[in-house]
């Protein structure tokens, strides 16, 4: 588990990370409209789980960068149907 917290001249963050390296927690305590305050990263080397879980959460909201793949693995962006922004990153195998 990591914890970080104020940022110079970005407010207070945090950022916490689960042991098992596939969820994550970013948030961030600035002015910002509804939805914009907190995004969740989801990472990990499960293409077909991580894949699931970016349609599931697609599904009623906008695709803001569709998974594709990047020189570190697979990375996609996304705000599901109640406004909250994901990031996906899924490992190179």
């Amino acid at each position: 588990m990591q914890a970080r917290t104020k940022c110079a001249g970005h407010g207070n963050r945090l950022l916490a990370q689960a042991a098992d390296d596939l969820h994550g927690i970013l948030a961030s305590h600035n002015p910002a409209k509804v939805g914009e305050h907190i995004g969740l990263s989801l990472r990990g080397s499960d293409r077909a789980q991580l894949t699931s879980a970016f349609e599931g959460l697609a599904d009623g909201g906008q695709v803001k960068m569709p998974l594709s793949d990047q020189p570190w693995g697979t990375s996609g962006w996304l705000t599901d149907k109640f406004g909250i922004n994901w990031n996906f990153d899924i490992e190179k195998s």
